[in-house]
């Protein structure tokens, strides 16, 4: 395996100052490519290359880099990059090592035509597009065979698949076998329990219960879902508060559905120290959403010391543990027992202190230096796959000079390559990955 430093070109469409959890792993990798003195290059959609990059993207010694972009309808502003040509001439300018690819629709394209040119991409999964669309779209519009076909055109062009979980993985089992599993992080530091006073619930004298609920507010997260659990406390008389963090295009529908219930509307917060201390004064996180690949506002209200109530679906359940939360059926009823088994649980054989150390250790196990090496181990497992792969493509020396060039000189010749190559067949996976095997 090569110990060269790499040029890493992360590639990412619908990225908005709004759109949390990729904008936050984007960053916080690419942060760290840097510290380990790999250079990191974000491609991302703007209304033209000449727009000023926001400051929510500037992350230090990354290099951010615009890419015309339409606007996708009724997205509430998000924006994809769909003409090839521009593109094309951006990479070649680029010349990167490896392409850490975060789109698999407008850009499935994209690791086939890189691979002609030796150059290796590792698509990093972030959505099930079959669940998000899964209601609202019609099934006579053939959309789910159009997903199946941009997996497939995806997997037979990457060297590797980034999944953060198990749930996230599953669409890619019947196409290929090139899966590794590297969870996400979050930042430890600045996600941590109260260190003096205490929460408010499981005391005796009953003061309101403090949910949280952190996520962009589109129907995908069913934010609604957790003003259906306040009301349903509220029913059983319980006094109750919620606080919503995220912004998005049913924030007008759900403040009017939420009017007289007790609840807080902070909106998206960018400060995430103030995110980080509104989670320290909750009692209870709910993340209802069940198409969440993984939840990283499910780590990091567990980092704060909060227990989670999630759905019985999606990748948020493979991150909750015993005793840091409760894994329940969709529906107001159901969540909002869980809820009560919490607050009862603090008075019983956990304590409250007891749970939040619980949610807390079990959140030290994720980390973004983890997750970073995790995701390296990857890119750098491709590049001797990617040289094999233009060996292989036949005897044109130029295509070899082309892809050898591209890898920065990871390989010198020939015989390097193909040593290489063997090399990295021999080694398998590294141990900040597991590989899924197709069922």
């Amino acid at each position: 395996m090569t110990t060269e430093a790499m040029h890493i070109v992360q590639i990412a469409n619908f990225v908005t100052e709004q759109s949390g959890g990729l904008r936050r792993v984007l960053c916080e990798l690419g942060l760290r490519y840097v510290a380990q003195g790999h250079r990191c290059t974000l491609i991302v959609p703007m209304r033209s290359r000449s727009e000023v990059v926001p400051s929510f993207l500037s992350t230090n010694g990354v290099r951010v880099v615009r890419a015309s972009g339409v606007r996708v309808p009724c997205s509430g502003g998000y924006r994809a990059i769909v003409r090839r040509r521009p593109l094309q001439r951006l990479l070649e300018e680029l010349r990167p090592s490896v392409v850490e690819l975060s789109d698999k629709t407008s850009l499935s394209w994209l690791p086939a035509w890189l691979r002609r040119r030796g150059v290796p991409t590792v698509l990093v999964s972030h959505e099930r597009h079959d669940h998000l669309l899964a209601g609202s779209l019609p099934n006579c519009l053939q959309w789910r065979r159009l997903i199946a076909r941009w997996i497939s055109q995806v997997g037979e062009s990457v060297e590797a698949i980034v999944c953060a979980s198990s749930y996230s993985a599953e669409p890619f089992l019947r196409w290929t076998e090139k899966i590794c599993i590297v969870p996400l992080g979050v930042d430890l530091a600045l996600f941590a329990p109260r260190t003096t006073g205490h929460h408010a619930f499981g005391s005796d004298d009953e003061p309101p219960i403090n949910l949280v609920t952190v996520g962009r507010l589109s129907p995908e997260k069913r934010p609604g879902d957790s003003i259906a659990v306040l009301s349903e406390l509220h029913r059983r008389g319980r006094r109750v508060h919620l606080h919503i963090v995220g912004d998005g295009p049913m924030r007008d529908r759900l403040q009017r559905d939420a009017s007289g219930l007790g609840v807080t509307f902070h909106g998206h917060i960018e400060d995430r120290a103030k995110l980080a201390e509104l989670l320290r004064g909750a009692d209870v996180a709910l993340a209802p959403s069940r198409v969440e690949t993984f939840g990283l506002s499910i780590l990091e209200s567990m980092a704060s010391g909060l227990p989670v109530v999630v759905p019985d679906g999606g990748g948020a359940c493979e991150l909750v543990r015993p005793g840091t939360g409760a894994v329940t059926r969709s529906d107001p009823i159901a969540m909002a027992d869980a809820v009560i088994a919490l607050v009862e649980q603090s008075r019983g054989t956990l304590t409250q202190s007891a749970i939040r150390h619980r949610c807390r250790t079990h959140a030290e196990q994720y980390s973004w230096e983890s997750a970073a090496e995790g995701i390296l181990a990857v890119h750098r497992s491709a590049l001797p796959a990617a040289a094999e792969n233009a060996i292989q493509r036949g005897n044109d020396p130029v295509e070899f000079v082309v892809a050898k060039a591209w890898l920065g000189g990871a390989c010198m010749d020939h015989r390097d390559a193909v040593t290489a190559a063997e090399r990295h067949r021999c080694d398998g996976p590294r141990p900040a990955c597991r590989v899924l095997a197709s069922g």
